[in-house]
């Protein structure tokens, strides 16, 4: 085998030109011929003087083949020219009969001169392009007649290289997309089976893989994650939404502890964790205190929902009717490199008005409201001269404070009006009965219930089948039924006691036992109404409270003078109570009784007890408040 100079194909050893790259190859050494003894025949071995079978000398077969060469056959000249006419001769007569056999007739004398003798055919000079390729001829200087190797074609008698895919040469025509062998790849390919292929994404970072080409090996930037082979931003994205769970009273959500009024709820439908997320809800408006929820964490593709539970202001009591309020929400956040997002939502809050009265029952608690500045001063002012600690008092003076109350409310003017269709729906603040001077059976009794808790006494709301009055409980644990609605006190005992006992169906409200549940809401407490100030002075006689007389008309008697004045801007009612007792302390008789005294009136009355002529013997006293 031939082995090319330049490529290192192996050829056969009779080729001239290598069939991979068209190289010329070198000529390989011919054997040296085999030499034989002109004697025997006998095959000659190099370098002996004489033949090893018959012993003939081989310089002198030397002599012989040389003698040969150098005396070569000589031919007679007639013989010479015998033999080319005879030569010449067959040469024409097969001429002659190929075109007698093919066109049918002899060739004619001028077809016979035109073509060229077999002689001239001989002794013709060779040349390029005669389509034989002739000796001294080959692919280097005669492609046109000696043609080409193999991946190569002859132009302008030259062979040059087809454009073949694997040749190790990116030509004309060929690119990384059809011949990554000869072309190559870009970065972050290589060829495999004629085709670039992506070497990313095999877990390994290559030397020319970086972020930017290949993020799957290669990683990204902090602050950024691979998605789809590129490099984004970590950017977690909290969409917001709030869903109201059901419209409430604003008196129950101002009164009323942990009330949710909704679900609000934070979905990430980032690439990232939202971390350190802060939720901050407002009202522009004013109507709630400013809620800040933290959330540590809200993974990507999960959500948090928070209860929202708000802290409202006397503002939230505006609403008089059914209306809506906003929620300003701002919520912000982080990503994993600590960069801040923010975002923002709105929502409204559907609410029911102050009077509307939830839930039916307790929510009556909501709207007594003894530590109200107006109605305590109201209470104090209407019952000034009551000893202090009411709660604790003899069932005695709690029911003079108890009287003095509600002719307080009667002078006044607060009238009872059944204005209201059904109970439960509409209750009114106690301010809001004082400034307007009338009220349904509901509106009466929480007004008189926070009078009486406002100067310390324990009241009780009522329920009856469509029917709310109030009471108290006395310092011997009695329950004291008085119909709210009534024209006067006593009258309103009778009709409360009765209205008490004959019902079955009822129901008591102590509002200082839901105190911890239901707060008083102070509503109006801006609010300037006109309010009696009343002071009272029992009138001694030598130290004692009465003074003892005697008549033909009224037998034994005791006297007491009282002076009431009214130092405020209205009308209100004076009261007090004389009592006359023996030594052993049982009541004799007692007058307990009210007047009405008007803005900046002074006036004296005298109370009256009766007492018999033995309790004079025996001893008594006289107690006056």
């Amino acid at each position: 085998m031939n082995p090319c100079p330049k490529c290192g194909l192996s050829n056969k050893d009779s080729a001239k030109f290598c069939t991979k790259c068209g190289s010329k190859l070198n000529n390989l050494k011919e054997k040296p011929k085999k030499k034989f003894c002109t004697k025997c025949g006998a095959e000659l071995v190099e370098g002996k003087k004489f033949c090893k079978k018959c012993g003939h000398p081989v310089d002198k077969l030397k002599q012989e083949i040389e003698h040969k060469k150098e005396s070569p056959v000589k031919i007679p000249k007639k013989v010479l020219f015998i033999i080319i006419g005879i030569i010449a001769l067959v040469v024409l007569s097969s001429l002659v009969y190929n075109n007698t056999v093919k066109t049918g007739r002899p060739p004619s004398s001028e077809e016979v001169t035109q073509k060229p003798s077999f002689t001239e055919k001989i002794v013709k000079e060779a040349y390029c392009g005669n389509k034989a390729c002739e000796s001294g001829e080959d692919s280097s200087n005669c492609c046109i007649d000696c043609g080409c190797p193999k991946g190569y074609s002859c132009t302008e008698n030259k062979c040059k290289k087809l454009e073949e895919c694997g040749d190790g040469v990116c030509g004309k025509g060929e690119s990384s997309l059809n011949c990554c062998i000869d072309c190559g790849c870009d970065s972050g390919f290589y060829c495999e089976a004629g085709r670039c292929v992506s070497r990313c994404g095999d877990g390994i970072k290559a030397s020319d893989e970086n972020s930017e080409n290949c993020c799957l090996d290669a990683g990204c930037p902090t602050g950024e994650t691979c998605q789809n082979n590129v490099c984004v931003l970590l950017k977690p994205e909290i969409k917001l939404s709030f869903r109201q769970s059901e419209d409430h009273s604003v008196t129950y959500l101002k009164s009323k502890s942990g009330v949710g009024i909704g679900t609000l709820s934070l979905s990430n439908t980032g690439n990232d964790d939202a971390q350190n997320t802060k939720v901050t809800i407002t009202s522009n408006e004013g109507y709630f205190e400013k809620k800040i929820i933290n959330v540590e964490r809200v993974s990507k593709g999960s959500s948090d929902s928070e209860n929202i539970i708000l802290s409202y202001t006397n503002k939230i009591l505006d609403f008089s009717d059914k209306g809506q309020f906003n929620l300003d929400i701002k919520v912000e956040y982080y990503n994993s490199a600590n960069q801040k997002y923010e975002g923002k939502g709105s929502y409204m809050v559907n609410v029911y008005g102050r009077n509307s009265l939830e839930p039916y029952g307790q929510g009556y608690v909501s709207y007594v409201t003894p530590h109200h500045p107006i109605i305590r001063e109201f209470a104090a002012k209407s019952t000034s001269g009551l000893p202090a600690g009411m709660e604790d008092s003899s069932p005695i003076i709690q029911k003079l404070a108890a009287r003095w109350l509600f002719e307080s409310m009667t002078t006044y003017g607060i009238n009872y009006v059944n204005d209201v269709p059904s109970i439960g729906d509409y209750v009114q603040f106690p301010i809001e009965t004082l400034k307007r001077r009338n009220g349904d059976c509901e509106d009466l009794a929480v007004l008189y219930s926070s009078l009486l808790e406002a100067i310390g006494m324990k009241s009780v709301l009522i329920r009856i089948p469509g029917h709310l009055f109030a009471g108290y409980m006395d310092s011997d644990g009695y329950l004291v039924p008085v119909e709210t609605t009534a024209s006067d006190f006593d009258m309103a005992l009778i009709v409360g006691l009765g209205e008490y006992k004959d019902n079955t169906d009822k129901s008591t409200l102590k509002p200082s036992d839901y105190r911890k549940t239901y707060s008083e809401v102070l509503y109006g407490e801006e609010q300037l109404i006109p309010l009696p100030d009343i002071t009272k002075q029992i009138i001694t006689q030598d130290g004692k409270t009465c003074k003892l007389s005697f008549t033909l008309s009224q037998g034994w008697i005791a006297k007491t003078s009282v002076i009431f004045s009214n130092s405020g801007n209205t009308v209100g009612a004076g009261c007090a109570a004389i009592g006359v007792y023996n030594n052993k302390g049982n009541k004799i008789d007692e007058d307990l009784s009210c007047w009405t005294i008007y803005s900046g009136e002074t006036k004296e009355v005298e109370y009256i007890v009766d007492i018999t002529f033995g309790d004079v013997l025996s001893g008594y006293y006289c107690y006056g408040y």
